[in-house]
Order: structure tokens, then C-alpha cells, then sequence
């Protein structure tokens, strides 16, 4: 059932008359090359190969785990569209743990009729989406099942507010970082800064979170985490050392919220949890 076709395997089988031609032009006085290059490449394919069936045998082990915590009147075969599909894509990340234990969790999750009702299919192209940081992210941390608060730093005209904080509300100017997130238990450093854009925009284009607009949570102090932050007013000193302030400009924050969607609250439950 949990037989996962090797790439190498497949590659090998495609390559093959061509090898065999390789082969006997090794014969003979080329026999010394052939035992070469085995030494510089072959094992370095064994090595990887026997690397690549451990974590097939970790996803094999993992989902009989999972597939184990459901309660016997709960079980039932998975759908097909769900199961076939995450075994298929499975084996092109089951050397990323963390992508590797959501697949588990899904096919884990398809067989339990407790859950089947937040199932989807899209799950599947949502995992293959994910880099194994994002899904390291989406693991520990609280983004798929509460609002956070998360800010924007900005470059816009002064309008006279008070200079005691450096959040404003937003007039004429541009967007230096899209959205800056923080998280209480991952480091940010100050050179990460626009990478957890890319990670907040790919998490909203997959639809498992979303920026409502002109949206902030009513409790001030949670934004107070980017106010008190050395990299970030580390940050806004280099970006003021550069000039991105125009005349009458300054640098600013803007506050926003990422809130959890239905589809990111079932992905959760179904893959991750």
C-alpha cells in the first residue's frame, strides 16, 4: 500500500540502453576508468539511494502511526482523489520532515470519517506548494488558528502625528516591506525581513491565511512586539542612513492582521495537528 517508485529507480530504467552501450566501451583496456568512475560517482549514488529508501521507510512508518490513533468505528479506505494523489506526490518530499509528516497526517486524516468532512483535495497541491520552512512555520507556530497581529514599513508623507510611536495611519507613500511578521519562538533577523513577506504572500495565495484590508486587532500591546524590536529599528536607521526618506517623508509602520481562513483551519486539523 505505502510502495513509493524511487526517481533514481525511474531514471535508471529510462537510462538504461544508453548505459549499456557506456558498458562495453568500459571493456577492455578501459576497464580502470569504469572502476574510476565508480570511486568519484557511483557510491555517492548508493549513498543517495540508501538515504532516499530511509525516508520512504519513515513516511512508511509515520502513517502507520497516524493511521494507528484512529479509533477502530472511525476507520474507513480512504478516497482514492485523496490518498493516491498524496502518495504520489510524497515521494518527491519524503526527505523534508516536516512536508513528509503532513503527507502522513493527510492520508491519516482520509481514513478517519471523524475528519472527512475537512478533507480536501487541494490539500495535496497545498503541501507541494509549501517550502519546508513555511511548513515548519505552519507547524509551530499559532498562524492557522489565531489572528496575529503583523505591520507594513512604509516611507509616506508626515502628517504632524505624535513621534512617540511609529505606527501612523496610512497617507500618500509606498510600501518598503509588504508585511512584517514576528513569531515568539523563530528569530528574525534584520536581513529576513522581506523573505517573511514571500512566506506571509505564498500563505495567502494559497487561501490558508488572509490581510483583510483596513483590518487591525482592537488590543494596541500586541503590536507592540515590532515597536520594541532592535532589528527592526535597526532597519528603519540603515533604510534612514540610505536617504529612502523624501523631504517632509518618514519611515513608518502601518498596523494589519493575518487571520486564519476555513481552509487554513481545516488544513491544520487535517495535516498538521
Amino acid at each position: 500500500m505505502f510502495e513509493i517508485l524511487d526517481p533514481n529507480t525511474l531514471a535508471g530504467a529510462a537510462a538504461g540502453a544508453g548505459f549499456g552501450a557506456l558498458a562495453k566501451v568500459f571493456d577492455g583496456p578501459f576497464k580502470s576508468i569504469e572502476d574510476l568512475w565508480y570511486i568519484h560517482f557511483g557510491h555517492k549514488l548508493a549513498l543517495q539511494r540508501a538515504k532516499y529508501e530511509a525516508s520512504v521507510e519513515a513516511l512508511k512508518t509515520e502513517t502507520i502511526s497516524e493511521l494507528q490513533k484512529i479509533k477502530p468505528k472511525n476507520q474507513i479506505e480512504p478516497k482514492l482523489c485523496i490518498a493516491g494523489p498524496a502518495m504520489d506526490a510524497a515521494k518527491y518530499f519524503v526527505e523534508e520532515p516536516d512536508l513528509r509528516s503532513m503527507f502522513a497526517k493527510l492520508i491519516a486524516s482520509a481514513s478517519d470519517i471523524s475528519k472527512v468532512t475537512t478533507v480536501h483535495p487541494a490539500f495535496v497541491e497545498i503541501i507541494k506548494q509549501l517550502t519546508p520552512f513555511e511548513a515548519k512555520i505552519l507547524k509551530n507556530t499559532n498562524i492557522l488558528f489565531s489572528a496575529k497581529p503583523i505591520c507594513k514599513l512604509r516611507v509616506q508623507d508626515k502628517k504632524g502625528y505624535n513621534n512617540s510611536t511609529l505606527f501612523r495611519p496610512m497617507s500618500k507613500g509606498r510600501n518598503l516591506v509588504n508585511h512584517i511578521i514576528f513569531f515568539e519562538n523563530i528569530e528574525v533577523k534584520k536581513e529576513d525581513l522581506e523573505f517573511y513577506t514571500l512566506i506571509l504572500d505564498n500563505l495567502t495565495r494559497l487561501n490558508l491565511c488572509e490581510i483583510p484590508a483596513n483590518y487591525t486587532l482592537s488590543d494596541n500591546n500586541l503590536y507592540k512586539i515590532y515597536e520594541d524590536s532592535d532589528v527592526l529599528k535597526a532597519y528603519i536607521q540603515f533604510l534612514k542612513v540610505l536617504k529612502y526618506e523624501g523631504e517632509n517623508e518618514e519611515i513608518c509602520l502601518l498596523k494589519e492582521t493575518c487571520m486564519p481562513t476555513a481552509l487554513g483551519e481545516a488544513f491544520y486539523n487535517t495535516c498538521i495537528r
